[in-house]
């Protein structure tokens, strides 16, 4: 398990079963004060190639795939 501000472009995770690459890493920081950043991840599925974007908070995890 990986947290997501941890995540880079080239991390391979594991989302609804099946292998996604991130294409894109937006961090979007609270104006108040004690808010947690917010990350919007463009993934890409690595087998059908379709586009999922998903919205995380920084300390939230995801399943990290190793793939050859």
């Amino acid at each position: 398990m990986i947290k997501i501000r941890e995540l880079t472009k080239s991390n391979v995770v594991d989302l609804n079963g099946a292998p996604h690459r991130a294409e894109s890493i937006q961090v979007k920081s609270p104006s108040a004060r004690g808010g947690s950043s917010i990350y919007k991840i463009r993934f890409r599925n690595l087998i059908s190639h379709q586009k999922l974007d998903q919205t995380f908070k920084g300390e939230d995890t995801i399943a990290e795939m190793d793939v050859e």
